[in-house]
């Protein structure tokens, strides 16, 4: 009798997030590809829960959730990189708290998150001031205008769509994070232990981002229209979106990752200690790899 084998189908890659332009740009170009899986989730905490137990292969986050889910023991790789902030952060105030020495006394919303914390202590920064978390209030962004309506805070730590609408109750911009270290990245992390065995989906996964970011630096218009349903925007608005971000392509990919983002890991690793977040004495290993990025002819932008 012949021998009669069979193979299995590969499963699609389970790949977990919630929405922000970069990932829905990702999300629209894998949306007919059957070798990927999209999850989407509520926000950090649902998408760290999937990865932490194996219900997601890939999640996309920001770095420093990235390392602060590596240590509670997730053993992840950073393959790959969305974007960096460059004006999407930032910090508004109110007339009157405009300079650094008024900023200092100014009771200030910070939410009490990894970028929340990160934005505020960068800003402390470069505004030339000590860290100190004296007069910060935790306030979740989506709670910062009904704060400000009340008189409760003189600045905040905010980011669109928020923005905007503190903005029109007479807020004023301090400064951004296109005046910041790089540091607020957004990442593609794997589970390590996915890397060998799902390697081809991951270079699918892979390709595609770059695929959509092409399509969006010569194409603007048409993936406008594209992305406006993922986004839930008129295609007119989309742009907007993306204009306080700096989206990676692959030669930045393969220069930064070939680092090991060893700097930036360091920097954020001290900056969540200085915030009090529950984390070990020692920083965890968040190792990177360009493995699975396909060759690059461009150079860094």
């Amino acid at each position: 009798m012949p021998l009669i084998t069979s193979c299995a189908p590969t499963p699609p890659l389970k790949v977990a997030t919630w929405s922000f332009p970069a990932c829905d740009l990702l999300r629209w170009r894998v949306a007919d590809n059957a070798a990927i899986r999209w999850i989407p989730t509520a926000g950090d905490a649902e998408t760290t829960f999937l990865l932490r137990f194996h219900r997601a292969d890939v999640a996309l986050l920001t770095l420093d959730l990235a390392l602060r889910e590596a240590a509670l023991g997730t053993p992840l790789t950073v393959i790959g990189l969305l974007d960096v902030s460059h004006g999407a952060d930032m910090v508004l105030v109110r007339e009157g708290f405009t300079t650094p020495e008024r900023f200092a006394s100014a009771r200030i919303a910070v939410a009490h998150t990894g970028l929340g914390a990160i934005t505020y202590a960068l800003a402390r920064q470069a505004l030339g001031l000590p860290l100190s978390w004296e007069n910060t209030v935790a306030i979740p962004v989506s709670d910062q205008v009904a704060a400000w309506q009340a008189g409760q805070i003189d600045a905040a730590v905010t980011f669109e769509p928020f923005a905007s609408q503190l903005r029109a109750l007479g807020a004023v911009p301090l400064i951004d994070s296109s005046r910041l270290p790089p540091l607020i990245l957004d990442v593609i992390v794997a589970r390590s232990d996915v890397l060998d065995s799902a390697a081809a989906s991951l270079k699918i996964l892979i390709s595609e981002w770059f695929s959509a970011l092409n399509a969006w630096r010569h194409h603007p218009d048409e993936t406008a229209q594209a992305l406006a349903p993922y986004l839930g925007v008129a295609p007119d608005a989309v742009p907007a979106l993306f204009s306080g971000i700096r989206l990676l392509d692959c030669a930045a990919n393969q220069e930064k990752l070939r680092t090991g983002l060893r700097t930036e890991q360091a920097a954020l690793w001290s900056i969540l200690t200085a915030a009090g977040f529950p984390l070990p004495p020692e920083q965890p290993p968040l190792p990177t790899s360009v493995a699975v990025l396909p060759p690059c002819t461009e150079s860094p932008r």
